[in-house]
């Protein structure tokens, strides 16, 4: 997917303001519903890839375990681990789903987190109306 140099801008500008409002933020990355990053502020080039890899792999899974419970179509998730957590948002996009993933350690708050990348992904959705 190839967002125009200005959209490309705006979500990179959006990640970084992402990283500064999340205490114990690691990574963000925007990318697209098949895997493909978009956009991303992560240590290096290989992590976002990674990062935007298993987005794709973990929300078809979350696709499936709503269908099958019946509780409808997922927005976001959130993933706690030992040492840190992962979220991952639904960005709306006029043409291509997307999703934003944000990581942090355990010196984040969770429903931070997810207040805002939901924020970010609304910011986001709103730009490519």
């Amino acid at each position: 997917m190839n967002l125009s140099p200005h959209l490309t801008l705006l979500a990179e500008k959006t990640l970084e303001t992402l990283m500064e409002q999340v205490r114990g933020a690691v990574s963000a990355v925007l990318s697209t519903a098949d895997g493909f990053d978009v956009a991303s502020r992560a240590d290096d080039a290989a992590q976002g890839a990674r990062l935007a890899a298993m987005a794709s792999s973990i929300a078809a899974i979350c696709t499936v375990i709503g269908e099958e419970s019946q509780i409808g179509e997922h927005h976001s998730i959130a993933i706690e681990s030992k040492t840190g957590y992962v979220v991952m948002v639904h960005v709306t996009h006029p043409a291509n789903p997307l999703i934003l993933n944000l990581v942090a350690d355990k010196t984040a708050v969770l429903a931070q987190m997810i207040y805002f990348a939901k924020q970010t992904a609304s910011q986001l959705s709103e730009a490519w109306a």
